[in-house]
């Protein structure tokens, strides 16, 4: 074998040499046009613009533009969304266009403890705008439109203790109404003509459940079922509800949120306890208890948190066994009672 010599491959070095040049170049400009990038460059503009003191322009200065996620190992999620949606807990950015548009608040739900698919579905991990917002074909969780977010607060909550949600009460109303659970089972209870519904919420995309319902045969070909017979509202309604049927989260402490601590959600679990056979509210109940008319003039939470867990000594008050939750529910609904 002969050795080529090195003045013979130099041009042929030279040529790979300005082949990989050129292929660099390329994937640096590609990489440039990421769409959240251009994101990024817009929020940093918008920010510049607003800054109106030293420390404000020294935020903008100080930030390096990357891809953004949080991280929740617990539901075993992680979402990147915060990488384009920037402006989510700037009060300045409400009336931004999307994605720099602030997010409506949310209650106890921070973004750093629940991510963000956890409520508005998509795949968590992608950049791209089709990819994230589960527009591909191999989506397996699609984004929810902004109507239909409700939807997800069944994965851990308790429809009856929850405030604020008519819309999916009602959309339940109108499952039992129209005899779902005659041709199909939920949570092992219905019939076993049609399919199961469990965690259909989840395969499917809400445009899919409307033409369902409108008429089924020509979504699934060979089905039995007949057309739903409802307005386009009640059957928006429905399908809310029905995107709800989705893997109930299992972890302790998101299910320990099953009941919002409100006092709508305490007042509930006041009468179904049955707290109203021993103590009075306003002349109403029994006597064998003290009477909790004034305690939200003189209540303390520490007190009641401290009965509730672990009764007082000599006391024949029950131990009530409620959840953390539950508790926390309870004392907001007794220290709201005096309170205009």
């Amino acid at each position: 074998m002969t050795l080529q010599s090195p003045a013979k491959l130099m041009p042929w070095f030279l040529l790979a040499s300005v082949v990989l040049f050129i292929l660099m170049l390329g994937g640096i400009a590609q990489d440039s046009q990421q769409p959240w990038k251009s994101y990024q460059r817009d929020y940093i503009r918008r920010k510049k613009n607003s800054a109106q003191t030293p420390a404000e322009q020294r935020a903008v200065d100080h930030f390096r533009m990357g891809i953004r996620q949080i991280e929740v190992p617990e539901l075993g999620r992680v979402d990147r969304c915060t990488t384009c949606h920037l402006a989510m807990n700037h009060p300045d950015k409400m009336d931004a266009d999307p994605p720099l548009r602030r997010h409506p608040q949310i209650g106890p739900h921070s973004f750093e403890e629940f991510g963000c698919t956890v409520c508005h579905r998509g795949n968590g991990l992608a950049t791209s705008v089709e990819a994230a917002h589960g527009l591909t074909p191999d989506a397996a969780s699609p984004l929810l439109p902004t109507k239909f977010v409700n939807a997800s607060c069944l994965a851990c909550h308790n429809l009856n203790a929850l405030p604020g949600v008519q819309n999916l009460k009602t959309g339940r109303q109108l499952f039992e109404n129209n005899g779902c659970l005659t041709c199909h089972a939920l949570n092992g209870t219905g019939g076993q003509i049609g399919p199961a519904l469990d965690g259909i919420g989840q395969r499917r995309e809400w445009d899919w459940f409307i033409r369902h319902f409108k008429d089924p045969a020509s979504v699934s070909p060979g089905s039995a079922m007949p057309p739903v017979q409802l307005a386009d509202a009640d059957l928006e309604l429905l399908t809310l509800y029905v995107l709800s049927f989705v893997d109930p989260v299992s972890d302790p402490y998101f299910t320990s949120k099953w009941i919002l601590p409100n006092p709508q959600s305490g007042r509930e679990l006041y009468f179904s306890r049955g707290c109203i056979g021993c103590h009075q509210l306003d002349n109403i109940g029994g006597s064998l208890g003290p009477d909790l008319s004034q305690l939200g003039l003189r209540g303390k939470a520490a007190r009641l948190r401290y009965v509730l867990e672990y009764t007082l000594p000599g006391a024949s008050m029950p131990h009530p066994d409620l959840r953390p939750d539950e508790r926390e529910a309870l004392i907001a609904f007794l220290l709201d009672l005096n309170q205009p």
